[in-house]
């Protein structure tokens, strides 16, 4: 009888970021280049501002000497009701098509009983991932799963539709000079609407640069905007330098809100080239200002549309966006996935973050 072959799980080094990515286009598919995609992990793996020692850069599957699972764990800072500690980000985990079922199981129980005593974090990406995730001890954290968008610029929406199929049908209604009706016309049939940007009451200050000189404030901001949560990852200027200006591969749009001159409010934003889908990476900002979440929604609006968005795209951001997204009637998509799951001791989880900026570190 031949001897069964046995898989085995060990962690992760550095020298095999190539077998990963290779793994992953196999199992998942990637967008990116291998130079890119490696690129991006030396960023949020290895060069990150709050990685431990104590923690691995991630843990893999070998069967007969061969990479069949990728694990990668990326450090974050993070507050747990009125604790502050480092918390564990799962990114990228694939298992080989040929072993998947029991030998995923079996992975994601040896990674989540590896950090046994730390909070971990990620997003489920498909159905079957979140009910394993939820049967090693996850919880799906609620309205995770939604998304919020609407149209910020009807011209922009419709060139982008329209390109591909008809290039030249925007700029002959530009010439023609109904451009304008044209687009409203296009919305009605399909029964679109186009989002109100109101005049903010508030200053906007866009680009606004995170300089040193500026660290204070912006402490001080993300000290005073983390009472609207009781679990998430907790913001500073180090992590936002290190999440958005550090980023090997994409671009992000910052502003700040301004109240006499004081720094009230900073968002960040990203305009997807292909969509020009704006997502809404950051909202921060003081929580006892009058309707600041409103403004600084759009806030946000304006600054994507000044870059070429056509729609804006949320993820629930925190509690009191709700009803900021209803009042401006914001189309809401839900998914049986893509949920945020965490792993921790607390039994009531509370007011949850959750952004873009904490979705698959894109």
């Amino acid at each position: 009888m031949k001897d069964k072959i046995i898989s085995r799980v060990r962690e992760f080094k550095r020298t095999e970021l190539e077998e990963a990515f290779d793994l992953i286009q196999v199992s998942a598919g990637e967008h990116l280049l291998k130079k890119d995609w490696i690129a991006k992990q030396n960023w949020s793996i290895f060069d990150n501002p709050v990685k431990e020692a104590a923690v691995p850069e991630g843990h893999i599957v070998e069967r007969s000497n061969k990479l069949i699972g990728f694990i990668g764990c990326s450090c974050r800072l993070f507050k747990l009701r009125d604790s502050f500690l480092v918390a564990v980000s799962f990114q990228n985990q694939v298992v080989h098509p040929e072993h998947r079922g029991i030998e995923g199981v079996r992975f994601t129980k040896k990674c989540i009983e590896y950090f046994k005593g730390y909070v971990l974090i990620g997003t489920a990406f498909n159905k079957v991932s979140s009910i394993v995730w939820e049967r090693f001890g996850a919880r799906s954290v609620v309205d995770t799963d939604l998304t919020f968008n609407g149209i910020i610029s009807a011209q922009n929406y419709i060139n982008n539709i329209t390109m591909s199929r008809f290039p030249n049908l925007l700029k002959y209604a530009n010439r023609l000079g109904f451009l304008s009706y044209f687009s409203r016309l296009f919305l009605k049939i399909f029964k679109k609407t186009e989002l109100k940007v109101f005049v903010n009451i508030y200053e906007i200050e866009y680009p606004y640069q995170l300089n040193l000189n500026k660290k204070d404030k912006i402490d001080n901001l993300c000290k005073k905007y983390s009472t609207l949560y009781d679990i998430g990852i907790y913001r500073n200027y180090e992590y936002l330098c290190w999440r958005y200006l550090k980023h090997p591969l994409y671009k992000y749009h910052i502003f700040a809100l301004k109240k006499e001159r004081n720094l009230i409010g900073i968002g960040i934003v990203k305009v997807v080239d292909t969509s020009r889908t704006v997502q809404v990476c950051e909202l921060i900002y003081e929580p006892d200002l009058f309707e600041i979440e409103k403004y600084m929604f759009f806030a946000a609006m304006s600054t994507g549309k000044k870059n070429g968005g056509a729609v804006i795209s949320s993820k629930i951001i925190n509690y009191k966006f709700k009803e900021v997204f209803k009042e401006l009637k914001l189309d809401v998509h839900k998914r049986d996935y893509y949920s945020y799951m965490i792993v921790a001791k607390e039994k009531n989880l509370g007011r949850v973050l959750f952004t873009y900026g904490d979705f698959k570190d894109n």
